[in-house]
C-alpha cells in the first residue's frame, strides 16, 4: 500500500491461489485523508512479473450527527385505513378518528407513513408526535409503530384525552418500523362509546440523522 511513493504497509502471501488482505486505513496511528494505491506485483510460472494498481481515497470528513424536525399534517401522512373510514376533521389537512358513530361501531384506525430525510448511516433519537385540536370527553386513542405490510411493532402507546396537545412514545421504533427511510405507524380511537372521536391534526417527527462534514 503506497501513498504517494511512500510505502504504509506490504503484504506478502505464499504460492497458493486465494488470499484476502484487509486494512484499517491507519497510516501510522492515525486514519489519515489522501489518496492511496494498492499496488499488487505478481510473478507466474516464468517468473516475469506482472503489476496491477489500484486508487483509493480515504476521506478527511467524519461522521456527525445533525438533529432534524418534520411537520406534516394528518392527510399528508395518510396511507390508508385499517378499519372504518376516512372522516375529514375540523382543521384542514387533519382526520377525525371516530370510536362508535350513528351508523354503527367499528372504531376507526389509520395507516400513516413518511419518509425521513437522507442519513449517512440510520437514525438515532426518533420520536413521532401525534397532535390534536379537538377531542371528545373521554376517546381513547392509541398509537403503534407498525412494518410495512401493517403488522404491529414495538409497545402500543396511549394518547392523551380531553386536552389539545401532542403525545409521542417513550421509545423510539424498532427497526421493523421502516422500509428504506420511510417510517410507519399507526393510529386508532379504540373506544366503543357513542360518538366518541380523537382529532389528528398534524405530526412532528424529530430526531437525529447523520452526514458527512
Amino acid at each position: 500500500m503506497l501513498r504517494g511513493t511512500r510505502v504504509v504497509t506490504t503484504w506478502t502471501f505464499p504460492n497458493t491461489s486465494a488470499h484476502t488482505v484487509t486494512w484499517n486505513g491507519r497510516d501510522g496511528g492515525d486514519v489519515s485523508a489522501g489518496r492511496y494505491s494498492l499496488r499488487f506485483t505478481v510473478k507466474g510460472p516464468e517468473g516475469l512479473p506482472v503489476v496491477k494498481a489500484v486508487a483509493i481515497t480515504v476521506s478527511g470528513k467524519k461522521v456527525v450527527g445533525v438533529a432534524f424536525s418534520q411537520t406534516m399534517s394528518a392527510r399528508a401522512a395518510f396511507d390508508g385505513m385499517a378499519s372504518g373510514s376516512y372522516w375529514e376533521g375540523y382543521v384542514a389537512g387533519s382526520q377525525k378518528l371516530w370510536g362508535c358513530t350513528y351508523y354503527g361501531c367499528e372504531p376507526d384506525s389509520a395507516f400513516y407513513a413518511w419518509t425521513l430525510p437522507a442519513s449517512f448511516r440510520g437514525y438515532g433519537n426518533i420520536r413521532v408526535w401525534t397532535c390534536t385540536e379537538s377531542t371528545s370527553s373521554a376517546p381513547l386513542g392509541r398509537f403503534s409503530y407498525t412494518d410495512p405490510s401493517g403488522n404491529l411493532v414495538g409497545t402500543t402507546w396511549w394518547l392523551g384525552n380531553y386536552y389539545p396537545d401532542c403525545y409521542s412514545p417513550r421509545s423510539g421504533p424498532p427497526a421493523s418500523a421502516f422500509n428504506g427511510r420511510t417510517l410507519n405507524w399507526l393510529v386508532e380511537n379504540i373506544d366503543d362509546y357513542e360518538l366518541s372521536f380523537w382529532e389528528v391534526e398534524r405530526f412532528e417527527i424529530t430526531g437525529t440523522r447523520y452526514v458527512l462534514q
